[in-house]
């Protein structure tokens, strides 16, 4: 009866003692966790955004001429495709 006693005695002392270590755990690790978010989101505005701002001016100042290089370049493969054809059936 005892040894009963002491083994649920027991099995309740090492479940406190985990539930206080996971208590302990998420105490130190919430902060960390929130500090590591305030430090990706303070890299995202540092680094982030300027190289945003720098995608958008490539973009914005290449739109104009991806517009009119791309059909060039595409009417020169169509005029280049009969004699690249030609090339490849006789080598």
């Amino acid at each position: 009866m005892f040894e009963l006693l002491f083994v649920i005695g027991l099995a309740v002392t090492v479940g406190i003692v985990i539930l206080a270590l996971k208590l302990l755990a998420f105490a130190v690790l919430l902060p960390v966790k929130i500090g590591v978010g305030i430090l990706k989101l303070v890299f995202w505005l540092v680094i982030g955004l300027p190289l945003l701002a720098i995608g958008l001016a490539l973009l914005t100042a290449a739109l104009p001429v991806a517009l009119v290089v791309i059909p060039i370049l595409l009417i020169f493969g169509l005029l280049a495709l009969p004699f690249i054809l030609v090339a490849k059936a006789i080598f």
